[in-house]
């Protein structure tokens, strides 16, 4: 098949595989469902703007799918907690990566405690003559 006619079934069967994106499909079992390579559609992206997009939010849906599916495999356990957790758990560190600022950890990074420094007499005057703050005369003598 000719390069042209396969972008042009790319292109054709694109909506179908944003639509399979947006419902919780890989980009890969997407493709393979349409017929099609991975790498077509990545292709295709680079070359339209308008489909590279249309990608972006179809992940951005599936990874609020797989939000919600969260919840729902916790609300409705299978009986098999160790495979309920792996996929809780796989959602999760998904979307903390994949989405950080909505679903990553807080850190804060304010420091809310005190610096205290222990200083000898040398060191000290060190300093006040480093700084400038205290003529070099005036350190020192009392």
């Amino acid at each position: 098949m000719s390069a042209g006619k396969r972008g042009t079934r790319t292109r054709d069967a694109a909506p179908d595989i944003l639509a399979r994106i947006s419902r919780g499909e890989s980009l890969s079992a997407a493709c393979k469902a349409n017929g099609l390579a991975r790498s077509g559609f990545i292709e295709l992206c680079e070359k339209d703007k308008d489909v590279a997009e249309q990608y972006a939010r179809a992940r951005v849906d599936c990874l609020e799918l797989h939000a919600e599916q969260i919840l729902d495999i916790a609300d409705n356990p299978t009986g098999d907690y160790n495979r309920d957790r792996l996929r809780v758990d796989s959602r999760k560190w998904l979307l903390s990566k994949l989405l950080p600022k909505k679903y990553g950890d807080k850190l804060d990074l304010n420091h809310g405690g005190r610096v205290t420094m222990e200083l000898t007499t040398e060191q000290t005057d060190a300093a006040l003559r480093a700084s400038g703050l205290v003529p070099p005369l005036a350190v020192g003598k009392e």
